[in-house]
């Protein structure tokens, strides 16, 4: 976390988002909840003022300013003082749309929690352009999240394809969400068999074909059984 805020008074956006993601995977690996919230929420924070930061990065902003904005006095102390940190608070977020992509980009599995209607189909398209562009570039730099209009968009992987989870709202319980389902996915045969299947012969996927995976997928996004 202090790379992370170091890299981004340096506006070295990418860098300081890189080090939140590998934050978090150690923060979970080891299971400290209270701090995993924590760097998410942090991220989560960063990707909402990116637009501040570039407008700081062209008007010549000040080290004290940058110092300010990105949090590191509070940082700083809560490591000398070897602080506990308060959790933040977090809501459920609501959910969108779920994906599975090729690692060519093609979408195997394309479901939706909301009415269409609501979910135009320019903005459907500038996420597929945006998943695409996630997989080619961002994804090789060790991020897993980013922000299109007031939506978010985590991807996580599984070779050979990846999971793309859009929802609005707090990153952290989406986070451990998709986490579940990946976990669910590979230890239920049928539903890892039948994935496969569709990506060996590159077959769309269709969920009342597969009644098992379409309660999975139910039970972990909509009833938040995880």
């Amino acid at each position: 976390m202090l790379k992370a805020k170091l890299a981004l008074i340096n506006f070295d956006m990418k860098a300081a988002r890189r080090f939140l993601t590998q934050a978090q995977k150690i923060a979970e690996n080891y299971g400290i909840k209270r701090l995993a919230m924590n760097i998410s929420y942090e991220h989560d924070e960063l990707l909402r003022q990116v637009k501040l930061w570039e407008k700081l990065k062209e008007s010549g902003a000040s080290l004290s300013e940058r110092w300010e904005l990105a949090g590191l006095t509070q940082q700083m102390e809560n490591m000398v003082r070897k602080q506990m940190i308060e959790s933040p608070k977090l809501s459920e977020e609501t959910p969108v749309s779920i994906f599975i992509i090729t690692e060519g980009g093609s979408a195997l599995l394309s479901h939706s929690f909301i009415d269409q209607k609501t979910f135009e189909s320019h903005v459907f398209g500038g996420f597929l352009t945006t998943i695409d562009y996630f997989i080619r570039e961002m994804f090789s730099e060790g991020l897993d999240r980013a922000v299109f209009g007031e939506y978010t968009l985590l991807l996580k992987s599984v070779p050979p394809f990846f999971i793309s989870y859009i929802f609005k709202g707090d990153s952290y319980y989406a986070h451990q969400k998709i986490n579940y389902f990946i976990e669910n996915i590979r230890k239920e045969h049928a539903i890892w068999q039948n994935i496969l299947k569709s990506f060996q012969v590159n077959q769309a996927i269709n969920l009342k074909e597969i009644p098992l995976l379409e309660s999975l997928i139910t039970d972990i996004f909509i009833t938040q059984n995880y």
